[in-house]
């Protein structure tokens, strides 16, 4: 599906992807010695600022698979740019995510997509926003979303969920994992390390230790206006 979706433009300027309005199943889990090794939407490498986004809908049923992603890169994880029409729903996934910017389990760089009842196990590593389920998130929808796997941002932003969100809705989202942002100018929550622009966090849990050098926080590690609601800490954190 990677190479499928990252080699096939229907317009010739790029500006829109291909599987905008197509649907993807996933019928049956992937073997765990099948892991996935490319990520879905990448960089257009000839031309930085434009990104080959994936725009369908991807249904994972309830289904698992295991990831081995590392890039030295910006966007990382399964999906590296979510758009707008791209909707990620019920998969789960493990293994290992690393990359530089905006790293996550399910996508790096989601903008104005929507990710839904989806489960990450898997081990998440990035300089910058770095997040369980998104790396960096802008008027994106999270909901219904759980992370289980330890995320660790080297240098700064480490989330739960999502280690940035500007101007995103995330509900009903579970973090059970330790999340970690290591530098003195660091954002750690359990949730989302920094939020702002009108964010809203409603019926989210943490229960995972958020350890940080700076800015930390069960649900947030910074909220700029950002509204939190009905949300539950059932954690230590350390600074």
């Amino acid at each position: 599906l990677a190479t499928y979706v990252n080699t096939n433009l229907l317009e010739p300027n790029k500006n829109k992807n291909w599987s905008e309005g197509l649907y993807f199943s996933l019928e049956n889990d992937i073997p765990e010695d099948s892991v996935i090794t490319k990520t879905i939407g990448t960089p257009d490498t000839d031309d930085e600022i434009r990104y080959i986004h994936f725009g369908g809908t991807f249904n994972g049923h309830g289904h698992r698979m295991t990831v081995n992603l590392y890039g030295e890169e910006n966007n990382v994880g399964l999906f590296g740019y979510l758009s707008s029409t791209g909707y990620i729903d019920s998969l789960t996934i493990g293994g290992v995510v690393k990359g530089t910017s905006n790293v996550g389990g399910f996508v790096g760089y989601c903008e104005e997509g929507t990710i839904s009842h989806c489960q990450n196990e898997a081990t998440i590593i990035g300089n910058n926003d770095a997040g369980g389920i998104c790396g960096y998130a802008s008027y994106a929808n999270i909901n219904g979303c759980n992370n289980a796997g330890m995320v660790l941002s080297t240098e700064n932003k480490a989330g739960g969920i999502a280690g940035e969100a500007n101007f995103t809705n995330i509900e009903g989202c579970t973090n059970i994992a330790t999340i970690e942002a290591l530098t003195l100018s660091s954002y750690s929550g359990g949730i989302v390390g920094k939020a702002s622009n009108k964010t809203e966090i409603n019926y989210c849990l943490n229960a995972g230790m958020v350890i940080g050098e700076n800015k930390i926080g069960g649900i947030v590690g910074e909220a700029a206006s950002t509204k939190i609601n009905e949300c539950l800490v059932a954690c230590n954190w350390n600074s």
